[in-house]
């Protein structure tokens, strides 16, 4: 039995250093790494990887479609049937100049490996078949990345979250560590906030498990309205202690401005904490608390999940948060933060990693793909896309407004899957190509925290399953480009070149271990500007924090930092939140009896929200809202703020049912503006008795 170290690279807030165990040629389990230090962990989706890697529906050989899109029905081929039909479609394309007809989807299946990241490899493969057209940005982040370049001029402005033990309260805001993560570590730091009796509070419109992880306190809000509670938290910052805006105006620009808006001298309504009850739904008592907490000299840490940006005037959310903490002197401290989104990354370790060769020219927001292919034209840019190219994808449940991505995908003549089972994208996908999974390939895995994980080849893949890279490199070779494809490296030559160039200074450890630490851990980002804003002057016009500036402006952005209301309405009264489960990363996962959970199908509903509809626990119901219907189990929660239900988002049905149970189905895809974002929490719907279904253990009562 040997035990090799390993990291999936998956897209779960900064991957995990594990450890293989095999018998045999056979991986028995995955394990925590026992080199490392006591509070990194791994997951629930690590530990199932055997489940995942040996499923008897694991797809291991090429497929081409024989029946109508979405019926199922496909033939298995030889690989070199699937390489010369794909390598004929794409070489018609070049001959016709129309290389812009192809769109480039998909690729979050692998997204932190240095070779195998799915996303980079179907760049450098298309950028060498000629023009394509790119999906630009990502569903998760965008608002921030967006928004953090004008107000930083840097993405170095996260912290390590170990940090945070030097904390006098931690503030939670969207950010549900237990079932997201964001790195290894998180988990066992708020276990210790809890042991320690560290101040935390949880600001979430559903109690989580991760208000019992830290020992906090629930701060129940409405989905979407967080922008409020910033402002009025901000008003009580400046109101209470004037010389505070003094403080700011050293590291910030447009200061005055939002604090003119925040107390209402733009628009004559301040933003207390009554005003900010009305919006959002926490009661005043509970926004004074909070302000107390920042209102102390010690430092507090504001933690913001993704989530607080997936929604429309995100980016004002962010802005606000920026400038709260600011107000509150906790940024660039040791226990503090900046407040602003992606909190948790801290600079990666050196080291090389494939390239996409060239950035193609012509690209869409990822969050309008589908309109953009409909339309046949986005921000006068005509698309024409003709084919769709996915790797490691699954946007028919991913993507927003599941009718119009449906329309298409019928709109266009060809749509190519690498994927490793039968999801809805491959159900209706013209030719599917199975690449191997992470543990029978080799590769260098980052982190967002410091870390830099290496994960060996444990076992060896179906046999004639190949990697993506492997893939990519045969169509390159029909296509007449594999050199500059491959610049003749194999797998194992890439990474060899990679560490040459990197700060790993002792390769065979690194190998055998697996993990390699940064010299930059404790990471605290903006705390040399903070200690001296004119040697250590930021990026931006001024050198500051901008706050608001005329290029902001210019890009589509408020001046002012304007709060969102809800979004309901007569038809639709409800908000629907569609947050990530624990035992899946979005849609991946979906297999394995052991990784599926009756939460999947459930929708989430206060009692007192079912009673006026007269909706019984158990009962299969109807969730509908301007773009569509989808279908669900209610269960009765107290734990979540009346007006709100929830569903957990990347479910579908394995067998192929036509039964709706995605919520993509009722989300829109017009973003939030200017970042051309996902606003997937800011969604208004009504839930209507359909059938009844009793299930008692669905019951939460």
């Amino acid at each position: 039995m040997r035990r090799i170290p390993i990291s999936c690279n998956k897209d779960c807030g900064g991957g995990c250093p594990l450890i293989a165990v095999i018998e045999n040629g056979r991986l028995l389990e995955v394990i925590d790494n026992p080199v490392r230090e006591h509070y990194m962990k791994g997951c629930i989706k690590g530990y199932r990887t055997p489940e995942m890697l040996y499923h008897p529906d694991r797809l291991t050989r090429p497929m081409r479609r024989t029946g109508a899109r979405g019926s199922g029905e496909f033939k298995a081929i030889t690989w070199e049937e699937a390489y010369d039909r794909i390598a004929e479609v794409l070489q018609h394309s070049r001959a016709r100049s129309k290389g812009s007809e192809i769109m480039r989807i998909g690729g979050s299946g692998s997204c932190r490996g240095a070779l195998h990241n799915t996303a980079t490899l179907s760049q450098r493969f298309l950028s060498l078949v000629g023009d394509y057209t790119d999906t630009r940005g990502n569903y998760s982040s965008e608002v921030v990345d967006f928004v953090n370049p004008y107000l930083f001029g840097t993405n170095k402005i996260g912290i390590d979250v170990r940090t945070i033990r030097s904390s006098s309260c931690v503030i939670l805001w969207g950010y549900n560590p237990f079932d997201t993560r964001f790195g290894c570590e998180a988990e066992s730091v708020f276990r210790e906030l809890r042991s320690t009796g560290t101040p935390c509070y949880v600001i979430d419109p559903r109690k989580t498990a991760s208000v019992a992880l830290c020992g906090g306190t629930w701060v129940g809000i409405r989905p979407g309205t967080d922008s409020a509670l910033a402002a009025a938290l901000c008003y009580l910052l400046l109101t209470e202690d004037p010389d505070r805006l003094d403080r700011v105006r050293a590291y910030a620009e447009g200061a005055d401005e939002f604090a003119d808006y925040i107390t209402g001298r733009v628009d004559r309504q301040p933003k207390t904490p009554a005003y900010a009850q009305r919006i959002c739904g926490v009661p005043e008592e509970l926004i004074y608390r909070l302000y107390e907490q920042l209102a102390s000299e010690a430092p507090a840490a504001i933690l913001p999940g993704l989530s607080v940006q997936r929604v429309l005037g995100g980016e004002n959310t962010q802005r606000l948060l920026v400038f709260l903490q600011l107000l509150a002197g906790n940024t660039g401290r040791v226990g503090g933060s900046s407040g602003a989104g992606q909190w948790n990354a801290v600079p990666k370790v050196r080291c090389g990693s494939i390239s996409a060769l060239r950035t193609s020219p012509h690209g869409v927001p990822v969050y309008r793909w589908a309109d953009a292919v409909i339309r046949g034209t986005d921000g006068g840019y005509p698309t024409d896309v003709r084919l769709l190219y996915n790797t490691g994808g699954n946007f028919l449940v991913q993507s927003s407004d599941t009718t119009k991505v449906l329309q298409a995908i019928e709109q266009t003549d060809m749509l190519i899957s690498h994927d490793m089972f039968m999801t809805p994208t491959c159900r209706y996908s013209d030719l599917i190509l199975p690449p191997a999974m992470f543990p029978e390939r080799e590769d260098i895995v980052f982190s967002n925290s410091g870390l830099l994980f290496y994960s060996h080849k444990v076992v060896e893949p179906p046999e004639g399953v190949p990697t993506d890279y492997e893939i990519f490199s045969q169509l390159s070779r029909r296509l007449g480009f594999e050199q500059q494809f491959t610049e003749g490296r194999s797998e194992a030559h890439w990474l060899d070149h990679f560490l040459r160039g990197s700060e790993v200074d002792d390769v065979e450890h690194f190998r055998d271990t697996g993990i390699w630490y940064s010299d930059q851990r404790m990471f605290i980002g903006l705390s040399d500007f903070i200690s001296d804003p004119v040697t250590h002057a930021l990026h931006t016009d001024s050198g500051r924090i901008e706050l608001t500036s005329r290029r902001y402006v210019t890009a589509g952005g408020d001046f002012y930092p304007l709060v969102q209301g809800s979004l309901c309405s007569s038809d639709y009264p409800l908000q629907l939140i569609t947050p990530h489960p624990r035992y899946r990363i979005h849609s991946q996962n979906q297999f394995g009896a052991s990784l599926q959970r009756l939460s999947d199908d459930r929708l989430w509903m206060h009692p007192e929200d079912a009673a006026r509809r007269g909706i019984e626990a158990g009962e299969r119901v109807r969730i509908s809202s301007e773009q569509g219907y989808t279908d669900a189990i209610v269960s009765f929660d107290r734990q979540i703020m009346s007006g709100v239900v929830s569903k957990d988002e990347g479910c579908w049905y394995p067998e192929g049912g036509d039964e709706p149970g995605d919520c993509n189905r009722v989300s829109s895809d017009t973003p939030t503006t200017p970042a051309q974002g996902s606003r997937t929490h800011s969604i208004a719907v009504e839930v209507h008795r359909l059938r009844q279904m009793t299930v008692d253990s669905l019951s939460s009562e």
